[in-house]
């Protein structure tokens, strides 16, 4: 479905959320969330 780019992010945001859980620095600074792989590139 078409959507605003605001949407999109927002979207996406929630995803990354519901995948990763809450933020830890420990873990997201040896493995990084692969952000070139959730979001498309239109």
């Amino acid at each position: 479905l078409p959507c605003p780019p605001e949407t999109a992010v927002l979207l996406a945001s929630y995803a990354c959320q519901a995948k990763y859980g809450d933020y830890d620095r420990d873990r997201f600074t040896r493995h990084p969330i692969p952000i070139d792989r959730l979001l498309s590139p239109k």
